[in-house]
């Protein structure tokens, strides 16, 4: 894909603009109830509250993290407690059923890279234990079979979309009380339209950079103590009074108008070249 794809035309800004006063649809909603939110993490602290998640209650979480998904988990007050993921990146049941306590009101799960992870077993468990299962779909936005297992899913646009923002609650029933969401003003969709215009205009001028891609070395990253990591970005984190803002009109014109077909084939294109790199990568083994 060329680069300049990676931002938006004026004139595609304005078609995604034009496009945004009506309500998107998603290919995995169905019958769901779908509240369109400002990014995926903001759809997450929006189902804990809707699910009034408190410091009484305990959260489970994958291991494998970025660390923004859990933050506004952790700003519920609830005690979060990591389960095993394996080198699959599948769940570890029985490591997860183990660490399921009196407390335990929600489990957060991750389709890894966008690939269906089977909750079938996980799901019957939730419900016999009457515990929220939240899907993290962040990286499967169309996906045939993610999002409709569990009690809820959230979606991030701007990791598929060319988009700054937006994201998605989809919950399987509409929830018993209501949490008002802020409208998105014009400001920050302006700078939006600026962000995504600049990137277009560098694509098409050819001044966008390519950074070299390098295994690391045997000394690095992996052979450094845990210590030395670097911290998560500091918008990561979640503040436990974020207002929780609607998702734009400019990110809801892009999805009305996303050619899905050509998004899914392009992502499975770049997977596989991912894939293909990493195998000739050599350096340490995981």
């Amino acid at each position: 894909m060329r680069c300049a794809e990676l931002g938006r035309s004026p004139v595609q800004l304005l078609a995604d603009w034009l496009a945004g006063g009506g309500t998107p649809l998603l290919r995995q909603a169905d019958s769901r109830f779908v509240i369109f939110t400002q990014s995926g993490r903001s759809a997450i602290l929006l189902a804990a509250r809707l699910w009034q998640i408190s410091g009484d209650d305990e959260v489970l979480v994958p291991a494998y993290n970025c660390g923004s998904e859990i933050s506004p988990l952790i700003a519920t007050g609830a005690h979060v407690a990591m389960y095993r993921v394996d080198d699959s990146a599948q769940i570890d049941l029985a490591d997860l059923r183990r660490r399921i306590t009196d407390r335990t009101r929600l489990i957060h799960v991750i389709h890894y890279f966008g690939r269906p992870t089977d909750l079938t077993e996980l799901a019957a468990h939730c419900r016999e234990r009457n515990i929220k299962l939240l899907e993290d779909c962040a990286l499967s936005l169309f996906s045939g079979t993610t999002g409709r297992t569990g009690d809820g899913a959230i979606f991030s646009f701007y990791k598929t979309l060319p988009a700054c923002s937006g994201g998605a609650l989809m919950l399987r029933h509409p929830p018993s009380h209501s949490e008002q969401l802020v409208p998105n003003h014009f400001r920050p969709t302006a700078h939006e339209m600026l962000a995504l215009l600049k990137k277009w205009t560098r694509g098409w001028l050819g001044a966008l950079p390519q950074p070299a891609w390098r295994p690391p070395s045997q000394n690095e990253a992996l052979d450094r103590p845990a210590a030395s990591w670097p911290d998560i970005p500091s918008d990561y984190y979640c503040d436990p009074n974020a207002i929780v803002h609607a998702g734009s009109r400019l990110t809801n014109g892009a999805i009305r108008r996303a050619n899905v077909e050509r998004i899914v084939r392009s992502r499975r294109q770049n997977y596989a070249l991912l894939q293909r790199l990493l195998l000739n990568a050599g350096g340490p083994s995981l």
